[in-house]
């Protein structure tokens, strides 16, 4: 019931249809298809050459970083599990390829409904989440919803952790005597708070 998505993803050296059933060996072709599109890899697959029977490579050296992502999601997708854990799934892509997998993962909880618990240490991925949880030591050091514990800007850094930069840019005006709101978690959402007080 439980799927699991790491930072290094270890894809066979197999097609990729065979990479998304793998998990689940009873899957149909039809089945496979649908994880695919549910995990945004399908339209990728459908301009490869040879679609669902393309070669993956040794640990899927053949498929970009953002590519070997969603078909391990994919797999999982297959899997009909009930929840997916994201462990630093992001940290090594780039820009774009962190931006598609969390789109992916995205619509996965919001229109499917499938439970994620996503790690990382990027603060701008962790401020899109319903919850989040703040571990040091092995232990739980906040919880709570994004705007209520990256606000509290003092603990954080106590932490040696981040948080997101239009909350540290915040922070910073505050320190130079403005008094701003620290809740907003986004550039856009910031950019108003600064332009109302500006005004």
């Amino acid at each position: 019931s439980v799927g699991i998505v790491q930072q290094d993803v270890f894809l066979f050296a197999d097609t990729i249809y065979e990479n998304i059933k793998y998990g689940r060996p009873d899957a149909t072709f039809d089945e496979v298809v649908e994880a695919a599109k549910k995990a945004e890899i399908y339209d990728d697959i459908m301009k490869m050459e040879k679609g669902f029977d393309t070669y993956v490579g040794e640990r899927g050296t053949l498929l970009s970083g953002g590519q070997k992502q969603r078909v391990a999601i994919a797999g999982v997708i297959a899997m009909k599990t009930e929840c997916i854990v994201f462990d630093e799934a992001t940290a090594m892509l780039d820009p774009a390829g962190r931006a598609d997998v969390l789109k992916t993962v995205r619509r996965l909880n919001r229109e499917q409904g499938m439970t994620v618990l996503w790690i990382t240490h990027f603060m701008e991925e962790a401020a899109q989440a319903d919850r989040v949880i703040v571990m040091s030591g092995g232990k739980v050091a906040l919880d709570g919803k994004p705007e209520d514990v990256f606000t509290q800007v003092e603990t954080m850094r106590q932490l040696s952790l981040d948080v997101p930069a239009s909350t540290e840019l915040l922070w910073q005006l505050n320190q130079a005597g403005l008094s701003l709101p620290l809740d907003a978690l986004d550039m856009e959402s910031c950019a108003q708070v600064i332009a109302s007080v500006l005004k």
